[in-house]
């Protein structure tokens, strides 16, 4: 099979940050990044309270860059500044669109500014509106993923969520993990026999799958199938935990299991809950090549 169109790296990274020691994971993990496909980096300080006039709001910006640059020393990189006043989800989205960012970085900051962007209703429009993947970092990020699952429920939205992985992040480990049940069932209806060959059903479809991605050579040599019983969400909050995942790859829309995990207050969850940072691809998010 010819290898299929995959998302190309981004050259440009939105950073959505209140400069607070919150966002210091996700401004170190948007610097690596960064530097490892060649981007420029746009801070984006989002204030729902405003500035004193436009003379204020240029002098803070111009303060915030030279701080930055200051502190991280990160002259390979080309960073920028930009402060805006108004509701934090809907500008950054609009900023992801209008900057032409090929992802959007952020972090937990659960008493800033921010704390919408992660949190209610604002986690939904972020996530379902913005036009490229969203990067909600939880760990360190002063060097490169070593190790990634990505979630698939064997759709087309998770499948460009595998292809996503393995382009952005090449030569790291990767890990496919698909949670399965049959429906309106339940783990105690369903015999040892009967887990058997649902276990051999999940892996013949996953393997499916995976040859169907039209995959290089390479990319299947360091691609590991997994499925579980059991609903994803469980399964993958302790990713890194289990199997020592520095980030989660999911696919934002699709069919079964997955899907439902990433709608409504579920997200939340998985975001509160979960031991990895968490990469969220949007079917047809990202440049093809």
């Amino acid at each position: 099979m010819e290898p299929r169109a995959t998302p190309t790296q981004p050259r440009s990274i939105l950073l959505a940050t209140d400069l607070g020691h919150r966002c210091d994971r996700a401004l170190d993990r948007a610097i690596t990044c960064a530097r490892s496909w060649r981007a420029s980096v746009l801070c984006a300080v989002v204030s729902e309270e405003g500035f004193a006039g436009e003379a204020q709001r240029s002098a803070s910006e111009r303060a915030v860059q030279a701080d930055l640059r200051e502190e991280l020393q990160a002259d390979d990189v080309e960073l920028d500044v930009c402060l805006h006043e108004g509701d934090p989800g809907d500008r950054v989205v609009a900023m992801a669109a209008g900057a032409g960012s090929g992802l959007v970085v952020t972090g937990i900051a659960r008493s800033s500014p921010l704390a919408g962007i992660l949190l209610g209703r604002t986690v939904d429009r972020v996530l379902r509106n913005s036009p490229v993947p969203v990067l909600v970092v939880r760990r360190r990020g002063r060097i490169g993923y070593r190790q990634i699952v990505v979630g698939t429920d064997l759709s087309e939205p998770s499948r460009q969520a595998l292809l996503t992985a393995l382009s952005w992040f090449p030569g790291v480990p990767v890990l496919l993990f698909h949670a399965y049940r049959p429906p309106m069932s339940s783990a105690t209806t369903v015999s040892e026999q009967g887990h058997a060959e649902l276990y051999e059903a999940a892996m013949v479809e996953c393997r499916g799958f995976v040859a169907s991605s039209g995959l290089s050579a390479e990319d299947h040599a360091r691609l590991t199938l997994r499925a579980e019983y059991g609903d994803p969400e469980t399964h993958l909050a302790r990713c890194h935990h289990r199997f020592g995942a520095d980030v989660l790859v999911l696919g934002s829309q699709g069919r079964g299991a997955v899907y439902e995990a990433l709608i409504g207050s579920t997200v939340r969850r998985l975001l509160d809950d979960v031991d990895a940072d968490v990469l969220v691809v949007k079917s047809g998010a990202g440049g093809l090549r």
